[in-house]
């Protein structure tokens, strides 16, 4: 089967330049600083890139988004960016990423939930593969400070090892990278926290691959003893680096994983 993988679309609010304080509220107006600052001018055309990619997807037999759909957690993005995928309808998966967990004033924002119903479960299955969960972002995410977490690993050791997806090509979706493409660790105000024991469980429980995004470079790092394979989409929309991958599966495997640019 082929499975398309992308992330970061970061779906921008038209014409935000000239949206008011009002419009925005007082985090968001903070968070658009770094839209000002260059940010804003790399997906002033991500819509349209999103576009592109779901006409790409038509051809897959499954797609893979691994977070941040929006820039700035608002309404409007979130309808905009349902709207571009709704041709994907029953062939795609979709987590959250820390740019759609921006809090709306003192509450937790749950408008991911809300235009993504369907996306709560936390095992997707789909042709001879299992698509396994794990929220890195958690239920509020700042700007600036980024940083994920690595949390209920005894779960997914347990998911992984589960009867029902033997046979299965494994694959655990999260946001946050573990491993830069120099098998690195990322900024601490950037990271994933719990990453190495992270890497361990999903290589204990044969997972093919770990698929993220949030670093906003492709790479694909190979297994290790101790470490699983990471797959990074980077940000697929973003000015000059537009793509995503094509992953072919074989016989419960990643057969190949191959780039495609925009």
């Amino acid at each position: 089967m082929k499975l398309l993988h992308f992330s970061d679309p970061h779906v921008q609010l038209p014409h935000w330049r000239e949206r008011t304080l009002r419009e925005l509220g007082p985090l968001r107006a903070l968070a658009t600083v770094e839209l000002w600052k260059g940010r804003g001018r790399d997906y002033d055309f991500a819509l349209e890139r999103l576009h592109a990619i779901v006409r790409a997807g038509a051809a897959a037999d499954h797609v893979v988004c691994t977070g941040d759909l929006t820039q700035l957690a608002h309404e409007e993005e979130f309808a905009l960016a349902r709207e571009a995928l709704e041709p994907l309808r029953g062939k795609l998966t979709v987590i959250a990423g820390n740019h759609d967990r921006y809090p709306l004033g003192a509450k937790p924002n749950r408008l991911f939930e809300e235009h993504f119903p369907e996306h709560g479960c936390e095992v997707a299955l789909a042709a001879g593969v299992a698509l396994i969960k794990l929220d890195t972002s958690g239920a509020v995410s700042w700007p600036v400070i980024s940083r994920g977490h690595a949390k209920k690993l005894d779960a997914l050791a347990e998911t992984l090892r589960a009867p029902s997806l033997s046979g299965r090509c494994k694959l655990v979706l999260v946001h946050h990278a573990p491993l830069r493409a120099n098998g690195g660790g990322d900024l601490p105000w950037h990271s994933l926290a719990g990453a190495r024991a992270l890497l361990q469980v999903a290589a204990e429980g044969n997972a093919q691959a770990i698929l993220c995004g949030h670093i906003h470079e492709r790479y694909d790092v190979p297994a290790a003893p101790g470490r699983a394979r990471v797959i990074c989409a980077g940000s697929s929309t973003k000015r000059g680096d537009a793509g995503y991958w094509e992953i072919e599966i074989a016989a419960g495997e990643i057969a190949s994983a191959v780039q495609r640019t925009l």
